[in-house]
């Protein structure tokens, strides 16, 4: 059995608990939602086993008390949850070392999707888990790479000229001049991702570039003489919420400012 065999459950609609195949009580919520007609069958619902195990119990006892979707409760956990743990558990791709921050997009209809109450719910937890998480690292505005890399920015240091009665002696010295942030983890959620899509789309806009490197983990800095900040072993996570035809147009309108960028390099 490998791994990932050993996350798998060998009958996702039995029921483990008092071994019915028809069990609403007990099953994860979407077993018990392949049950029912669905009027939409796009997307599928998610299978038994993407609520295996603890994530599933909580998603479970949350879902008879919402009009949430499932599916956007369980994502919305495990971004939070993968967030709040840090650098710490982790997994290796050759010398990449890969945390447990995860970029999420819940495509929805406006209302309807309840992407929003799915999230407040998942947030209701955390406010009890951890609630100095919950208050100082829960954020939202995306608007560019600077902004990003300064919410969790290194300490800032300053060489200033050592002084004798007023007068230089020729020497320096390090001060600091910001104390920075300590705590990089950053859990971002964007309500209206269709207006960060838009901020992507900007020409000289650093933030797509950084958002890729903080995936990765790496040192995020931009290379500009008016913004001397960086950031170092960031922890960031991303939910975006949007609808269907929000998602389509705006992916159109980024894909089509790239493709004027590199003609107008082509062009010089």
């Amino acid at each position: 059995m490998t791994s990932t065999d050993a996350w798998v459950l060998e009958d996702p609609t039995r029921c483990d608990v008092c071994g019915s195949d028809s069990c609403e009580e007990h099953l994860p919520a979407a077993a018990a939602a392949e049950q029912h007609e669905a009027v939409d069958t796009w997307p599928a619902p998610l299978s038994a086993r993407a609520y295996h195990g603890i994530f599933g119990e909580l998603v479970n006892a949350i879902a008879p008390q919402t009009e949430a979707d499932p599916a956007a409760l369980l994502m919305q956990l495990l971004s939070m949850f993968g967030n709040n743990i840090g650098r710490s558990a982790h997994w290796r791709a050759e010398a990449d070392i890969h945390y447990l921050n995860l970029y999420t997009v819940l495509v929805g209809a406006t209302a309807k999707g309840r992407k929003g109450t799915a999230g407040g719910r998942i947030k209701q937890v955390y406010d009890l888990v951890d609630p100095e998480w919950s208050a100082r690292c829960c954020v939202s505005g995306l608007s560019s790479g600077e902004g990003l890399i300064w919410v969790i920015r290194d300490p800032i240091e300053k060489q200033v000229p050592i002084k004798i009665k007023g007068r230089s002696t020729g020497e320096y010295e390090t001060v600091i001049e910001d104390h920075g942030v300590e705590d990089k983890r950053l859990h971002v959620v964007e309500s209206e991702f269709a207006s960060t899509l838009r901020v992507l789309g900007r020409d000289g806009n650093t933030l797509s570039a950084l958002i890729r490197l903080a995936w990765d983990g790496q040192i995020l800095r931009a290379m500009t003489k008016n913004a001397p900040a960086m950031a170092t072993g960031p922890h960031i996570s991303l939910i975006g919420h949007i609808t269907k035809d929000e998602l389509r147009r705006d992916l159109d309108r980024i894909e089509a400012a790239f493709s004027r960028r590199k003609n107008r390099r082509r062009a010089d």
